[in-house]
This record gives C-alpha cells, structure tokens and sequence, in this order.
C-alpha cells in the first residue's frame, strides 16, 4: 500500500549526451515496509523525467504523460530490494492544493523480471524543490533563477546553491 511520497522539478542539461536544456518532473511513491526472511526493505515507485512542457510549479493539475518504452522519455522503476525497470509509464495530477499534488500512476512491462506485470499508486505527494543543473552552472542563485524563470513560475521559490546545483523551495 502507498504511504506518501513526493514530487520534485530538474532543470538539466547534459551537452556530451546530446541532452538539451529542458525541465522535467520525479514523482516518487513510498509503500509500506516489507519483511522477509533475509531482511527489510521499504518499496518504492520512482516516476523520473517526466516531461510536462513549460508549466508552473504552482499549477501542476491536468497535466498527463505517458510513455511506451523505458527511458523514451519517462524511466519508471520499483524498489524492492534491488532496482527493477518498467517500459510503461502513464502519470497523471489529478489535484493539487498549495505545494501538495495527488498523482494517480501506472507502470507496465516488467523489464528486469520483478515478477509483477503492473503496478497503479494515487497518492497525495510532498513538494520538494526544483533543481537546477545546467550545463555549465551558473555562477549565482540569481542567474540560476533567472534560468529557471524560462520554464516554470519561480515565485514563492527560494533558491539556494548545492555542490552541483542550485534547490529552490517554497519559501514557508
């Protein structure tokens, strides 16, 4: 059973792969521990690079994506004591009330052999920042918003630089 989850944006590049400047969202969905005779793990669906289009942290509800093949653009996987892929991605917000959303996802295609041909999850997920990693950095939280201000809304958003990238979260 879910228990939680969250939900984050990155704004990343990668010039040596030939991936270009784009913003893209993870919904990650937490379950219950699960216990067996040689340990615990806690499961989890992770829902990565998700692409929206140009859209506002803000106002998430509505938007769909869905993907066929793994990593074609959406990579979706479970945890479950090792990493195990899905082909299939179809994510969708269905509400969102101020930095929560309630995403309703499925993920088809067993790739790596987990032994479960679908999985379905609609929780109400936490808000956790937008990264912001292009390629190269920017030198300043500003430039950075400034940036980040070409492809989703930054107000209420406060930034702040990491090793390797700057975070902006909501400023609570």
């Amino acid at each position: 059973m879910p228990i939680g989850g969250t939900w984050s944006g990155l704004l990343f590049e990668n010039p040596r792969t030939g991936y270009d400047l784009r913003l893209t969202w993870t919904f990650t969905f937490d379950y219950e521990p699960v216990r067996r005779e040689y340990g615990t793990t806690k499961p989890g669906l992770s829902i990565d690079w998700v692409p929206f289009g140009n859209c506002s942290w803000r106002s998430l509800a509505g938007n769909e994506a869905r993907t066929k093949r793994f990593a074609e653009p959406i990579e979706s996987s479970v945890y479950f004591f090792e990493h195990y892929r899905y082909d299939e991605a179809d994510v969708r917000v269905l509400e969102q009330q101020a930095t929560d959303v309630r995403v309703s996802a499925s993920v088809r295609g067993d790739v790596d052999g987990l032994g479960l041909e679908s999985l379905e999850a609609d929780q109400r997920l936490r808000f956790q920042g937008i990264y912001v990693q292009p390629s190269p950095l920017p030198d300043s939280t500003e430039a950075a918003e400034s940036l980040l201000a070409e492809f989703t809304d930054t107000t209420g958003l406060v930034g702040v630089r990491r090793q390797h990238s700057y975070v902006f979260e909501p400023a609570y």
